[in-house]
């Protein structure tokens, strides 16, 4: 067998275009909308760009009908930054997952 270049060590959610991110990378900073999330890392789909390898912290925004679920301070590293967006790896597994996949699952 031929060996695949997918080197994720977790499954992507795909996400809704009503979840918000905000990213702080040393002195630059950038606002997007989450493309995709796993445990270990996300996507936000941004114009601005973010240096690789930078530490940074996401702030995770999901915009219901009458509230808002907000979750800061999320720890990890810029490893890819392009025009389509910044992809994050996360320092540890993000303890939110399951509430947030739960979501994710109900709003395809």
């Amino acid at each position: 067998m031929g060996q695949s270049s997918e080197r994720r060590k977790s499954n992507r959610l795909p996400a809704s275009s009503k979840i918000s991110c905000y990213l702080r990378a040393g002195t630059d900073s950038c606002a997007g909308t989450l493309k995709d999330l796993s445990l270990s890392g996300c996507f936000i789909g941004s114009d601005d760009c973010v240096r690789c390898s930078e530490a940074c912290e996401v702030d995770i925004v999901l915009q219901g009908e009458s509230s808002l679920l907000k979750i800061e301070g999320i720890k990890g590293e810029v490893i890819r930054s392009d025009e389509k967006g910044v992809a994050i790896q996360f320092e540890s597994r993000l303890e939110w997952f399951p509430l947030l996949s739960s979501h994710l699952c109900h709003t395809l």
